[in-house]
């Protein structure tokens, strides 16, 4: 099988602009009661960066602690950006 990209792992650009600790904020698509979809933006503390292998290719993901909710969930590391205040 030919491999694909630089070898390391997806989301790697993104380590450059993100810290433990950052505040962090993302986008996500869901569908409201009418079956329409609509952009939720949602911010957490950033807590843990981890690698785990899907497909053969290994992929960076955020481990956050959303602001609103207080449950750890893991995210796209690409997909999230630092806030400023």
């Amino acid at each position: 099988m030919k491999k694909i990209g630089s070898g390391k792992p997806f989301g790697h650009s993104a380590l450059k602009r993100l810290a433990i600790g950052d505040l962090v904020q993302w986008s996500s698509l869901e569908t409201d009661e009418d079956k329409k979809w609509f952009e939720k933006k949602s911010q957490g503390v950033l807590i843990d960066i981890l690698v785990e292998e899907y497909g053969g290719r290994e992929i960076y993901f955020g481990e956050v602690i959303p602001v609103k909710n207080q449950i750890t969930c893991r995210v796209f590391l690409y997909l999230l950006e630092r806030v400023t205040i």
